[in-house]
């Protein structure tokens, strides 16, 4: 019976996350023409970094906006799907610089980090890393970038100082890491496949039900492949 229940409510968790995907929520925040309007500017401008100009105004006159959530989601996603991980690295830090908030830098992180793996800036990579395995051990596809990224730059000089406990050698975990990352790549295949969305969203969509649910991303990403048939 707890199994069902388990699967009935990780079915509730990713339904609701993925319908919050697909459609706008009915009941609007309660909030002043003045904000309203400085927000379909922040809609209205150009580009990610346009935009981001218009938030920094944004949350300097509104810090405490009911807004201010959903402006800085809609931003973080625009960062993690640009191209270019020069411009996403310096994009994700000027979404740092004006949304401070712990769940908001939160928001960006992964997008910081693989920025600065991809454009080879291995020191900034560990450091970034290494904060975020002190809050987030179970990690593991984290852990295993980290593990590449330590035999692919060993030979940098200053990397001898990178030999810390953020970065795992052991071979049962880099096997557990590359399970877990092929479980999450199949789970993010049926959701994209059944709801007609796009990688970055099927990953969002087992994130939030991993945080409504309090329980490992992985668990998450498992149930669903094991019962996809009741999903």
């Amino acid at each position: 019976m707890f199994r069902i229940l388990s699967a009935l409510a990780l079915a509730c968790a990713l339904a609701g996350a993925a319908a919050a995907q697909d459609k706008p929520k009915q009941d609007e925040p309660k909030v002043s023409g003045g904000e309203r309007d400085a927000a379909q500017k922040i809609e209205k401008a150009k580009g990610t970094e346009a935009k981001l100009q218009q938030a920094a105004a944004f949350v300097k006159k509104y810090p405490q906006s009911p807004l201010r959530a959903q402006i800085a989601d809609q931003i973080a996603r625009e960062i993690r799907e640009t191209t270019d991980e020069q411009a996403k690295g310096s994009l994700a830090q000027t979404f740092l610089d004006i949304f401070n908030r712990p769940a908001e830098a939160s928001l960006v992180t992964a997008s910081l980090l693989n920025s600065y793996i991809n454009t080879g800036q291995t020191q900034d990579a560990i450091t970034l890393g290494t904060k975020w395995l002190a809050e987030h051990p179970d990690d593991i596809g984290l852990h295993l970038e980290l593990v590449s990224l330590y035999y692919s730059r060993r030979d940098v000089e200053h990397f001898a100082d990178a030999e810390i406990e953020c970065v795992p050698i052991d071979v049962r975990l880099r096997r557990q890491a590359l399970q877990s990352r092929d479980v999450i790549g199949q789970a993010k295949g049926i959701l994209m496949e059944r709801r007609g969305i796009s990688a970055d969203e099927a990953f969002d969509v087992l994130r939030r039900a991993s945080q409504s649910l309090n329980i490992k991303l992985t668990t998450v990403a498992q149930t669903l492949v094991d019962r996809r048939a009741e999903i």
